[in-house]
């Protein structure tokens, strides 16, 4: 049921280029020294300081504690790649990997070794990101050291008044980090040539977006030199072109003080060079394209936004009737993809930016070759029906109450807003004026005066803009082998005419059923016994049907409660005659078209929409079957009952199988590397593979059911895991009342063992599956891990801490000193099948021809680690980065979730949740072993991917 969701407004980005949007320079301000508020803002969060330096140079500056004791640093330049001269290409990209390589105050690899001896990470702490129209750095530090947060700003202090050092032996040797980086974003061939076609057309000729790719010109790349990077420095990273953003646990004032005294002494550029508003053009007529090739059949029809308003009442207004003209658009396209009869597989609307001017909505449907004009014809004819009749009152006013929900909700979660969201909010008013700098208390009391006003009349005005010509851009995509005559811009426009000029009938209102999700309380059962867990201020209770309940009170969301119903089980215990029919696919039914009780799925995803009810999800693994809930906590009762009927009245019938039949099959899973890997480690074993639901059409409705309740039959072999905003006052008596009660048994299930083991060998293999220039490697370890809970912790952190310590090497090495890559991928993990076992993942790409060199390196750092561990520094950094990520992560809920049940599952005492780490330090000698253990030398598959035309394999070793 994640039907149900946590962000009600859809906001869907066109899926070509990756970028966000943005507009013209900050306004300079008259002051001597700093101005504060912004004409442009009539209203404005009561706690966001703003203001312009005599400069130029704006700041947003807002208090936030969470995370508690981290603060949010952001330089926002309002330059990218569309700027760049002709012999610039890819250098404003190129100029965002300088400002990491030295600054005036941190040269070299100084600025890393900084972050990391703080606690803070390179990459989730430290990045930044260039697109067409701006490049932001990004700084993440703790405050609970003034010292951090000082070195922090120098840092946006030295990017921002020209202490980037650009030293012309450090550029070449960057050269291959940044080619890395284009090749590991790199498509195939025919993805290649499909995005260059639909950027053509998207942004049409002669605009300048067309030759200036973030990413750069990689013949550009190789022969990069200083003087362009230092020209393209000089000209666009002045003051009156970016601003600075603070958000965190800080003392606004003392901030302000700061960023007066460090950034008002950038002298203001007496003769700066305009700073040209990039334009697209927009056609006069529809615009169509058809292109043909190895591509799925789809049509995308596309229309500019018209420039967003600045007042904020007017932004809410706008954003309202928006909303509230898509969300029952996208609803009726769900219910009518479940039709037997539809003539799409799929249409999502769409809604966001491509760069900077070129704004747009849409949607794009997927369809069978031969039905791609019928299926546009179906679309349109829902555009049109909304354009003539708007909503009709009631689904109107039960959108209005879903909305109003949404937005109240958002307001009663503000607390725990982050500091990341709020910082990315402020980035992006400063780079198109046009953002919202409310509060969420402001934006809620603006939507209650606007919502009233808003009728179906309203709806159908702003839907008008569907009929609209001028910017329309159709883009059908056929396959080239399609046996089917392709669609012509006449019988496009056709169809555009013929749906215009029919008169629709107005959308129906469905009747909803009415009545609470229970009519009757179940009687309640009772609390056995209690525990409590003081460190970890856990609750435990043992209940009167054999069930058990951990209760985490978190007050990290004052908005949230989450609710997980596990088991031990899954699918080793489902008998192969329902496995092999329907029992795949039964966690999958019931999340997405199952209702609860006497509600089917549409009722109940409707009484639901105006409630704090977020999601609902069934799950069964291997080993195990979870149901998992979340929503407000004033919404408890309903979250409880919903558990409850999802064991005892879950409504899954013949009609509603049917229409999920309808779209199930076409559910493609594009396989994760996880899944990738599981296959090879499953050995075939059916029961080990990702869930696919291409067989859906042969799903019976008695033996799906027959599955459920074979795993969810028993309560009494549950825990159920609550956390959030809750006392154990109220959680007290509604788990006694819908949870002590279910049906129970005194069967305790244990999951069969698959037998499948470790690999015993050295296992190496080249595949070719590439047609580009591009290489990747990937090195697997897996095996058994510990499962004593007095050893399980112990060895966590020797697993962590040795993947922290190879991250860190093979980053220097092979990005750093080598060149030959942009990034080094380490990954460790541990999982159970049911037994505890271990992976430990290293992947990079890289050129071809260095991929062996490359994977010499990488054997040897490894001989290197075995051999002697890591030094006593290595170590200290990485505790240091290890206890400031469980700084963070105690304040998630989701956390928290996720440690509970794997402390329960592992028997380890609840308490060390907060304190998983040893007292002691660990030694060199400790890591080298650890390495001897979970690296053995001779026990590994090594996979090396390679283009299809290379001369050679290429070996480790």
């Amino acid at each position: 049921m994640k039907a149900l969701p946590r962000r009600w407004p859809i906001a869907l980005i066109v899926p070509l280029v990756a970028v966000l949007a943005s507009t013209s320079p900050a306004p300079a301000a008259n002051s001597a020294r700093a101005q504060r508020s912004d004409s442009l803002d009539t209203l404005r969060d009561p706690a966001l300081v703003v203001g312009t330096l005599a400069n130029g140079l704006r700041y947003y500056i807002r208090a936030n504690a969470m995370p508690a004791g981290r603060v949010e640093l952001r330089l926002v330049v309002n330059a990218g790649s569309v700027l760049e001269d002709d012999d610039q290409q890819g250098m404003a990209h190129f100029l965002e990997h300088m400002a990491f390589n030295g600054t005036t105050h941190f040269p070299q690899q100084s600025l890393i070794d900084f972050v990391e001896a703080s606690g803070m990470r390179f990459g989730p702490d430290l990045n930044a990101y260039t697109n067409y129209d701006e490049t932001v750095y990004m700084l993440t530090v703790p405050t609970d050291e003034p010292r951090i947060l000082a070195q922090g700003l120098t840092v946006m202090q030295d990017w921002a008044s020209g202490g980037t050092l650009i030293d012309s032996a450090e550029v070449v040797a960057e050269r291959g980090v940044v080619l890395g980086e284009w090749r590991s974003r790199l498509p195939d061939t025919a993805s290649q040539t499909i995005q260059k076609h639909q950027r053509t057309v998207l942004f049409g000729s002669g605009a300048r977006y067309l030759d200036r790719l973030p990413i750069g010109l990689p013949t550009q790349v190789e022969t990069a030199r200083r003087e362009p990077l230092q020209r393209f420095y000089k000209d666009w990273y002045r003051p009156d072109l970016m601003a600075v953003v603070v958000v965190g646990d800080i003392d606004p004032a003392a901030i302000e003080r700061e960023i007066v005294d460090r950034f008002g002494k950038i002298p203001k550029p007496t003769k700066p060079r305009p700073r040209p508003v990039a334009k697209v053009p927009v056609a006069s007529e529809t615009v169509i394209d058809v292109y043909r090739g190895q591509v799925t059949p789809s049509v995308q029809v596309l229309w500019p936004v018209a420039e967003s308003p600045r007042e904020p009442r007017a932004i809410v207004e706008r954003r309202l009737v928006e909303q509230l003209m898509l969300q029952p658009l996208e609803e009726r396209f769900l219910r009518m993809r479940e039709l037997a009869s539809r003539p799409f597989v799929v249409v999502n609307l769409q809604r966001g930016s491509v760069a900077r001017p070129l704004d747009l909505i849409g949607f794009q449907l997927i369809a069978w070759p031969d039905s791609l004009e019928r299926a546009l014809a179906t679309v349109l004819a829902e555009l049109e029906r909304g354009a003539q009749h708007g909503i009709p009152k009631p689904a109107l006013d039960l959108q209005k109450a879903a909305l109003l929900a949404h937005l109240e909700h958002a307001a009663a979660s503000a607390p725990a807003r982050s500091s990341k969201t709020y910082a990315g909010e402020y980035t992006q008013h400063y780079l198109t004026h046009a953002g919202l700098v409310v509060s969420a208390e402001q934006e809620l009391k603006l939507a209650r005066e606007i919502l009233p006003g808003i009728t179906p009349e309203v709806i159908a005005r702003a839907a008008q803009f569907w009929r609209a010509s001028v910017g329309r851009k159709v883009l059908v995509s056929l396959p080239e082998l399609a046996h089917t005559r392709p669609p012509t811009r006449a019988s496009i426009l056709a169809i555009f005419d013929s749906v215009a000029r029919t008169a629709l009938s107005a959308p129906a209102a469905r009747t909803l059923a009415a009545g609470p999700l229970m009519t009757v309380a179940p009687t309640g059962g009772r609390i056995a016994s209690e525990t409590r867990h003081q460190a970890s201020g856990i609750t435990e209770w043992k209940l009167s049907n054999g069930a058990r309940v951990l209760f985490k009170p978190s007050q990290n969301d004052p908005d949230e409660l989450l609710l997980r119903a596990w088991s031990a089980g899954g699918f080793s215990l489902v008998p192969d005659s329902l496995f092999f029919g329907s029992g795949r696919m039964v966690a999958r039914m019931m999340t997405q078209a199952a209702g609860l009780g006497a509600h089917d799925r549409e009722d109940l995803t409707a009484q639901l929409a105006t409630t704090g009810v977020r999601e609902l999800t069934v799950d069964i693994g291997y080993g195990d079957e979870s149901i998992a809930l979340a929503g407000s906590p004033s919404e408890m009762e309903t979250l409880f009952q919903m558990l409850h009927l999802q064991f005892t009245a879950p409504r899954l019938d013949t009609a509603a199988l049917a229409g999920w039949k309808n779209y199930a099959k076409y559910q493609g899973r594009a396989f994760s590397l996880l899944d990738q890997l599981n296959q090879t480690f499953a050995r075939g074993n059916p029961r080990l593979m990702p869930v696919s639901t291409n067989l859906a059409e042969l799903v019976d409705l008695n033996r799906a059911m027959a599955v459920y309740h074979d795993r969810f039959g028993n309560a009494g072999d549950f825990t159920f895991t609550i956390v959030g905003a809750a006392t154990v006052e109220q959680i007290r008596p509604l788990v006694e009342r819908y949870l002590a009660m279910l049906p129970a048994t005194t069967e305790r299930e244990v999951p069969k063992d698959p037998k499948v083991r470790p690999f015993l060998m050295r296992m190496r293999n080249t595949v070719k599956p590439f047609d580009i220039p591009k290489a990747s490697t990937l090195l697997v370890f897996d095996g058994m891990f510990a499962t004593e809970p007095g050893e399980y912790l112990a060895e966590r952190e020797r697993l962590a801490t040795l993947t922290g310590v190879l991250s860190a090497r093979l980053r220097t090495r092979l990005r750093e000193e080598l060149s030959a890559t942009y990034g080094v991928n380490v990954f460790d993990r541990t999982y159970p099948l049911p037994m505890e076992h271990y992976q430990v993942l290293i992947n990079f790409d890289a050129a071809p021809e260095r991929m062996g060199a490359m994977n010499r390196e990488m054997l040897a750092i490894l001989d290197s680690v075995r051999a002697n561990g890591a030094t006593r520094a290595e170590l200290s950094k990485i505790a240091t980065i290890q206890h400031r990520q469980l700084e963070t992560q105690l304040q998630d809920n989701d956390y928290w979730m996720q440690r509970i049940g794997l402390f329960d599952r592992l028997k380890i005492p609840l308490d060390r949740i907060v304190t998983p780490y040893s007292d002691t330090s660990m030694t060199p000698e400790a890591l080298s072993a650890a390495a001897q253990r979970y690296l053995p030398k001779d026990v590994y598959i090594h996979t090396i991917a390679m283009p299809q035309d290379s001369a050679k394999t290429t070996s480790g070793r």
